[in-house]
């Protein structure tokens, strides 16, 4: 009898069609109730962070959302491949929030120069030592508002959103700085989602 080899190998996970991708965007299942009573559904968000850094990162994460492996994602903006990973977002309908980015050097051309100085300023001082981001400086509340600002209208001209999520997941838990003031002014129209105190949802 002639052995009948399939093509694919059996490791190798295919991508999904649209309609799969959308319904796989968020997976689900049911979990007990913590009071006994009826089981209910949950949902497990798996978020990918700097999208748009690189052309690798973003590729790498593109692979990932074709198959259904990803939910969401963290964009950085004026970095090397943040217009077209916008593009792809955009294309997709992938669930899309802002990275934003207070320490790492933005690797756009299209930077603006102001806002290069006062990110090296916050930046400079945040990795001075270990313990930099548990403390308040006034001296550069003007720079962490402009710097937040500035990343959200990019953020909004590239992906067109009237409301912003902030998705960074270590800045935003650990900055004192990066407070009210900063980063969720009522004209930027985003929401506050990061908290320090215990079991209150984190970016």
């Amino acid at each position: 009898m002639q052995d009948h080899k399939s093509n694919s190998s059996p490791s190798e996970t295919p991508a999904l069609n649209p309609a799969e991708l959308a319904s796989s965007r968020h997976l689900s299942r049911e979990y007990p109730s913590s009071r006994g009573t009826e089981p209910r559904q949950g949902y497990l968000i798996i978020n990918a962070d700097d999208w748009g850094v690189n052309k690798e990162t973003t590729n790498r994460t593109l692979d990932c959302i074709r198959r259904g492996t990803v939910s969401a994602v963290s964009a950085m903006v004026f970095m090397d491949d943040s217009t077209r990973s916008a593009e792809k977002s955009l294309e997709m309908g992938v669930d899309t929030g802002l990275h934003l980015n207070l320490s790492a050097p933005f690797t756009s051309s299209t930077c603006p120069t102001s806002l290069r100085e006062h990110h090296e300023k916050i930046a400079f001082r945040l990795r001075r030592h270990a313990l930099s981001r548990l403390f308040y400086y006034p001296d550069l509340a003007r720079s962490f508002e402009y710097v937040v600002a500035t990343q959200l209208d990019e953020f909004r001209r590239l992906y067109g959103s009237s409301r912003t999520a902030l998705m960074d997941t270590t800045i935003c838990t650990s900055v004192p700085m990066c407070n009210e003031r900063a980063c969720c002014r009522p004209e930027y129209g985003s929401d506050r989602i990061f908290h320090l105190d215990p079991g209150k949802r984190t970016c």
